[in-house]
Parts: C-alpha cells; structure tokens; sequence
C-alpha cells in the first residue's frame, strides 16, 4: 500500500477497532440492564450481526496491498499511545505523562475479576479479541480500582515473552499461550528480538537469546506461540 494511504487505513481499522470494542460494551450493558434472557439474546444477536455486517465492509476498504492485522496492530498502537498519554493525576494535583521500558502495553476490557486470599486473577480482553490473563494482589485491584467492563492496559517485558513452536497441543502451566506468526525478527549478537502477529491484529515483542532463534529455526510467517505467565502480566489503567 502506498504511503499516502497509510493514514486511510489506519483509520480504517481503528474503526474495526471501535466496533469491537463497542460491541463488548454493549454487551457488558446487555447482560446488566436487559430483563428477560431471551431479550438478552436476541438483543446479543442483533449487536453481533450489526458488527459482522461492518467489519467486512472496513477490511475490504482497507484494501488488499497491506495485511490486515498489521494496520489493525497499527491503529491499536495509535490507540493505546493515546490512552497512555492523556493527563494523569500526580502527587502535586497537576499531570503527569508517563513513559515506560516494556515493549507491549495492549489496551483491552477488563472482563473478569477472581480474588484470592492474596492474589487476584484478572482476565482482560484485548482489541483484537484475545484473552488474556493477570495475577496481581489483591491490594493492588483495590488501590486501581479495578471493575469489569472498563479499560485497562496489559503491560508485558519482551524478556518475559516466550516463544515455541507444536504447543497447539501442549500442556503448560503459563496460562497465556496465544498462537500467531513470525512478523519480524531482528537478530542480534546475543539477544533476538521476535515480532509475533496474532488474528486480531495484536503485535506482541518478544526478546529470546540468538540460540534459541537458531534452535526454533526461526524464519519469517513461520507459525509460533508467545507464551507468557499470568504473574508477568502487569495491569495499568
């Protein structure tokens, strides 16, 4: 896609972006204020066939020349880079903008809260629809003020980030597996650097050492899984 377009697309599939993300709000409104179940459902059916309706419209606007998920990835960076800046309450009472070392700060919805008798577990859907999960303390959800349905930013070290290949079947402790593919690598003299696409759109960095690049035989669009712990997913609001 030329460059010229890159600002329609993007805008593009910020509006597949807002769509679902309007769609779990609603949803969130369905199932608190509507009475009856089968109003419930059938107003549940009418948002989702409104969002599938609209979606392929906005993808094949967007065209064919770029990948979709990466002008999803890009409009989702957009909206997070503006979420992480707008002004923040500092000590003082004036604002603060802060600026952060991890690679991945993913903008989601909060869409479930499990406390413990220290931790809690908390289960965050991101823009591009997938499911992922945190484990903070409990005093930690109290002082963020943490309830479903609002927004809520998970934030994780590229270092943190692990990657493999054959897990579809594999039993893991870690409870965040998320397949993708090899969207970029960049290799360096002890460390690599792997960008890994899901299929919503979600562009997660991931830092692995050179070996084990070689080891995976890491290529490009090779299909991979970032595999990260619920208790190296930080949250922020």
């Amino acid at each position: 896609m030329a460059d010229g377009h890159a600002p329609k697309a993007a805008n593009l599939a910020a509006g597949i972006l807002f769509l679902r993300g309007e769609e779990r709000r609603l949803q969130g409104i369905i199932a608190s204020k509507l009475p009856s179940q089968e109003v419930r459902a059938k107003a549940r059916f009418a948002l989702t066939k409104i969002r599938e309706e609209l979606e392929p419209y906005l993808r094949e606007r967007i065209g064919p020349n770029k990948p979709t998920e990466e002008v999803l990835a890009m409009a989702s960076s957009d909206r997070d880079i503006a979420n992480s800046r707008q002004n923040r309450p500092s000590m003082d009472g004036g604002s603060v903008v802060m600026k952060i070392s991890a690679r991945n700060v993913l903008l989601g919805t909060v869409n479930g809260i499990m406390k413990g008798a220290v931790n809690a577990e908390i289960v965050l859907s991101l823009l591009g629809g997938e499911t992922i999960v945190a484990v903070i303390t409990n005093a930690s959800v109290d002082r963020l003020g943490l309830k479903p349905g609002m927004d809520a930013f998970a934030v994780i070290n590229s270092s943190d980030l692990m990657v493999g290949k054959g897990l579809e079947n594999a039993r893991l402790s870690a409870r965040n597996v998320f397949a993708g593919k090899v969207a970029e690598l960049q290799e360096g003299a002890v460390n690599s650097e792997v960008g890994v696409w899901l299929p919503g759109g979600t562009k997660l960095i991931c830092s692995i050492t050179k070996e084990s690049v070689q080891a995976l035989d890491l290529k490009q669009d090779d299909q991979v899984s970032a595999v990260v712990k619920a208790s190296h997913v930080l949250i922020g609001i």
